[in-house]
């Protein structure tokens, strides 16, 4: 098997635009954005492949997911390339799916990867299918991560969750930390979006000397590629219409005008500890007066999840 990466983080931090400049990599191919492998293991994960029924079964389960169908993979090739190399472990199987895509969309491909922001509650699941796969934590600023959520509910004409300042800072709370419990691990590490949007060539060398890969130049055209390609699914691009353009940083500041004194008065009073253990500046004072309120939303926050992981 290949040396995967994940691209993990909160959504609206720049994971998809992080996909897009990797995937410009001459050597690297990242499909759109699917769960399918995450949502097919509990059903298929310790089972092991030897037979056309048992292909044939999963490739149903496999092409019934509509975010994997987008990735246009010819199903005939996929299947005619698993049963080349039966008998087969799930991350194996898993493994060519992501190789045929790769060989299909961007055959000089010789690594692949998979961007999805909830990986970063899945961590330890990613290391257990692939334990040399390499995980880059995207961190951006929450109180930008919230705009963000809003400006692109008013492209888009809808509105998804979360809904409110509290959700926000709770969903960005707990990403951020469930993923920072793997920061000793040696293959994992973290990139700002802040500094890849001011830097973006410095990054990517980092982050290509971390990936084991000779840094190109053509991971500063996604945008080009983007529009070519067709890289981010059309129906997705009310959501990520940036990708369209150059790396900009103008957006990097921006939520200090879209959002009312308020909202970020309640977002760092949920949140204001951790983005000041990220480097982020907060109101003078308005940490150490509420650092309890942020310890008992986060504690509260678990709680439910956890709740809800019982009774599901």
């Amino acid at each position: 098997m290949t040396r995967p990466i994940f691209v993990v983080g909160s959504d609206r931090s720049g994971t998809t635009l992080l996909r897009l400049m990797l995937t410009c990599h001459p050597d690297v191919a990242i499909p759109p954005e699917s769960l399918f492998a995450l949502d097919l293991y509990p059903a298929w994960g310790n089972v092991r492949l030897k037979d056309a029924e048992q292909i044939q079964s999963l490739c149903d389960e496999l092409y019934a997911d509509e975010t994997f169908r987008e990735w246009r993979v010819a199903r005939a090739n996929l299947e005619k390339t698993i049963m080349g190399h039966l008998p087969l472990s799930y991350a194996e199987f898993v493994d060519l799916v992501y190789l045929t895509y790769a060989h299909q969309h961007q055959p000089t491909a010789v690594r692949w990867g998979d961007k999805n922001p909830r990986y970063a509650m899945h961590l330890p699941w990613v290391w257990h299918l692939f334990p040399d796969a390499r995980v880059i934590h995207i961190i951006r600023d929450g109180r930008a991560v919230f705009s963000s959520f809003r400006e692109a509910n008013r492209k888009a004409g809808m509105t998804i969750w979360p809904e409110t300042v509290s959700a926000a800072a709770r969903s960005w709370t707990i990403r951020l930390t469930t993923a920072w419990q793997h920061r000793t691990n040696p293959n994992y590490a973290e990139v700002f979006y802040e500094n890849l949007v001011q830097a973006p060539e410095t990054e990517l060398r980092q982050l290509c000397a971390f990936l084991d890969l000779e840094y190109n130049p053509g991971m500063l055209d996604f945008a080009e590629m983007n529009r070519k390609e067709q890289l981010v699914p059309r129906h997705r691009l009310a959501w990520h219409s940036a990708t369209l353009r150059p790396v900009q940083d103008s957006k990097v500041a921006a939520w200090q005008d879209a959002l009312s004194a308020s909202d970020v008065a309640r977002f760092e009073l949920m949140a204001g500890h951790h983005l000041v253990r990220c480097g982020y500046p907060i109101r003078a004072g308005r940490l150490g007066r509420f650092r309890i309120v942020n310890t008992l939303s986060l504690y509260g926050a678990t709680l439910l999840r956890k709740l809800r992981s019982v009774h599901t």
